[in-house]
């Protein structure tokens, strides 16, 4: 089990003081916890890419890639990029696009950006067989976000649609929304 989160852990720490707690209890289980994975090039985190020497990407918060450099970003304890990984499951809860824009439209556009980029990078690490599970709200703005078309199109008709389930909130004492 990995469990990422896109903010550095800087940042989760500043926003969610029990990231901490939370951190070595999921450690304490046997899995790795990483921050500032970015879900739409999930390559560039696990496992360099086979029989290529180029340079791995990240996005950046314009949602641009450009190639890593030298001095970009301290060594991170919760690197794993020299290892290679393939996922029996992805699982992304919530995903959203959280910049405000100044039309809906936008917004949509942003967040269905989001997600076909994810559909492709899961691509990459998922293992024959694999499963992609997302977490996401029955209610506009979500609804115009056309997942299923999105998750079709993105991977040339790769992902299909297996199940849908309702979420309930219940069955995860402490969750807060």
């Amino acid at each position: 089990l990995v469990v990422t989160a896109f903010e550095s852990y800087q940042l989760c720490k500043q926003w969610y003081p029990e990231i901490v707690e939370n951190e070595k209890e999921i450690k304490k289980h046997g899995a790795k916890v990483m921050f500032g994975v970015d879900a739409t090039c999930l390559r560039s985190f696990f496992g360099p890419e086979k029989g290529s020497n180029r340079e791995q990407t990240r996005s950046i918060s314009r949602g641009h890639n450009r190639p890593i450099r030298a001095g970009d970003r301290a060594p991170d304890p919760y690197d794993y990029r020299n290892q290679d990984w393939r996922f029996d499951r992805i699982v992304f809860n919530f995903p959203l696009v959280t910049k405000r824009f100044k039309t809906a439209g936008s917004n949509i556009r942003a967040n269905q950006y989001l997600l076909s980029s994810f559909f492709q990078s899961c691509l990459q690490v998922l293992k024959p067989k694999g499963e992609i599970h997302i977490s996401i709200q029955r209610c506009a703005p979500y609804t115009k976000f056309g997942l299923l078309q999105l998750a079709k199109d993105s991977s040339r008709h790769v992902l299909c649609l297996v199940a849908s389930n309702e979420f309930d909130p219940r069955r995860f004492p402490g969750y807060i929304y």
